[in-house]
């Protein structure tokens, strides 16, 4: 384990408990009506996410030196993204007295960048404005569009001290710091970082200082889907959660706890406490404090889900993912792996060990929440359907086959992906332990389907009942079914259906039983799992 990833660690587990309580505490003030209050949490917890990506940028200065840096592009909200990163900055600007004023056009549609890379070169230009400002002095932001929106031009301005000609060709090199500004905090990373995060962004930065007036700072980058390659994008940003009330959630405390028992493997005893006192009330909870206890009392307990720590003494959690797996007592039981480790690399790691989801720390309580209930319901929603056919047809014989436990397994793991649309079938290869042509070959004898058509199908009949059973819009439900083109994916719902989905939606509407309607297309809308 090198300095960087124990520091990582070390730092994010306290954040994480740092955010759990405000996350209940700002949905309380919210309730309550004091939105003073809410609004302060709000700028405590921004605080504490971006003490963790600072805790990264540590990692991202070593990786720049070793040319790692990559780029994660996604589709955002530009407007959100850049008022949310200015909350943090309004309080100190009414403690300095300093006049901050934000411009940010809210009518730039589908905005194409790195979310979290972006978020470090706004902050950190921020920062270094109000670091040289005075009180009462003047502070401005403005991201404009440019060249018909394929690009955006973001300025930050101040009334500063300015810097010296000489310097300003030398702010961008690191642990640079002007002999004229040793009263102002820093070690010279800042700008470094920021020029580069630029750089690798297909994007360039210029700065422009009067003495006595002021600075500058100009950064132009690229905000078009084409402009970045297959490997640059993704289709789904982890920090963005959907707020939205999950059913199984809110029934589960009418439930009996005990139908599910999930096993925390954490050796922190703060946030095992934590994670304990998030999930009592819904679930019957087992505590382990490393991999080599956990595995031991999976074996003994047969929990419905594990979820675990990565970095533990003993045993860590991707050990224990293995040793469960190969277990036969064991290798049905989903993990979710917590950990401060933020890269690809390691996430595959993980996956590939078995686990079946991946959550970051400091992580979002909703999200955390969501993602198990999401995860369990899905397991029941398999174990539903064979116990259903069970009891309708007595013939069958409670054993299954090796196809029927091939198309069970296919189709929960599709399921969990349908709403990504990066989701590739190598993946499937990879959780099924199956070769690309056996799986093929499967697949199409199975269902009469190649896995590209199989996936597809899929995707739409979700569709159908999103659209009908909890009118959504259809952009909605393209975005929720993966699909980054709402056009796109009524030209694949209508070759499927043979209607759009304006006029499915239509024909459902004046129909007096949605599930026969549902069914007339052989939509079956029991073994839905539910997002």
């Amino acid at each position: 384990m090198n300095f960087f990833t124990k520091m990582s660690h070390e730092i994010q587990t306290p954040i994480t408990l740092i955010l759990g309580p405000i996350d209940n505490m700002i949905t309380l003030a919210e309730k309550e009506g004091n939105l003073l209050l809410k609004e302060r949490l709000n700028i405590i917890s921004n605080n504490a996410m971006r003490l963790s990506r600072i805790a990264r940028e540590l990692t991202l200065v070593k990786n720049k030196k070793l040319n790692r840096l990559k780029l994660s592009v996604t589709k955002n909200n530009l407007h959100r993204d850049v008022s949310k990163i200015c909350l943090s900055f309004k309080e100190l600007a009414r403690n300095k007295e300093i006049d901050f004023s934000i411009n940010c056009s809210k009518n730039i549609d589908d905005t194409w960048y790195d979310k979290e890379k972006f978020e470090h070169i706004l902050y950190n230009l921020l920062s270094n404005a109000f670091k040289f400002t005075p009180k009462q002095g003047i502070v401005q932001l403005s991201v404009v569009p440019l060249n018909k929106k394929g690009f955006i031009k973001v300025l930050v301005s101040d009334s500063g001290q300015g810097i010296e000609e000489e310097e300003l060709n030398k702010i961008f090199k690191i642990f640079y710091r002007s002999e004229k500004s040793k009263k102002a905090s820093g070690v010279g990373i800042g700008l470094a970082l920021t020029k580069e995060l630029v750089s690798i962004h297909k994007g360039k930065i210029k700065v422009e200082s009067i003495i006595g007036e002021g600075t500058t700072f100009s950064v132009r980058i690229p905000i078009l889907e084409k402009d970045y390659t297959d490997s640059e994008r993704i289709t789904f940003s982890s920090n963005e959660i959907k707020e939205v009330n999950h059913p199984n959630l809110e029934n589960s405390k009418n439930s009996n706890p005990s139908e599910k028992t999930i096993l925390i493997v954490e050796d922190n005893f703060e946030l095992q406490s934590f994670l304990k006192n998030l999930l009592i009330d819904n679930f019957n909870v087992l505590l382990a404090e490393n991999g080599e206890e956990g595995f031991l009392f999976a074996k003994n307990n047969i929990p419905d889900l594990i979820l675990s720590d990565i970095m533990m003494p003993i045993m860590d959690g991707i050990e224990m993912c293995e040793k469960l797996k190969k277990n036969n007592q064991t290798k049905h039981i989903p993990v979710i792996l917590l950990t401060a480790k933020n890269s690809t690399k390691a996430k595959i790691e993980g996956l590939k060990t078995g686990a079946i989801e991946y959550i970051n720390k400091p992580f979002n309580t909703n999200e955390l929440l969501l993602k198990v209930n999401n995860i369990l319901a899905s397991k029941e929603n398999i174990i539903s359907k064979y116990r259903k056919e069970l009891i309708s047809k007595p013939e069958i014989k409670i054993e299954k086959s090796q196809d029927e436990v091939f198309l069970e397994n296919l189709v929960s793991v599709i399921k969990e992906k349908l709403n990504d649309s990066d989701f590739k079938v190598d993946q499937l290869t990879t959780a099924l332990n199956m070769s690309y042509s056996t799986l093929y070959r499967k697949c199409l004898s199975l269902t009469g389907l190649n896995l590209i058509d199989f996936i597809k199908t899929l995707r739409l009949k979700k569709a159908a009942i999103l659209l009908v059973k909890y009118n959504y819009t259809i952009s909605e439900v393209a975005y929720m079914v993966g699909y980054n083109d709402p056009k796109y994916f009524s030209k694949n719902f209508k070759s499927q259906f043979k209607v759009t989905p304006k006029m499915f939606k239509s024909k459902a509407a004046l129909s007096d039983n949605i599930t026969n309607y549902l069914k007339s297309y052989n939509i079956d809308n029991t073994d839905e799992i539910k997002n």
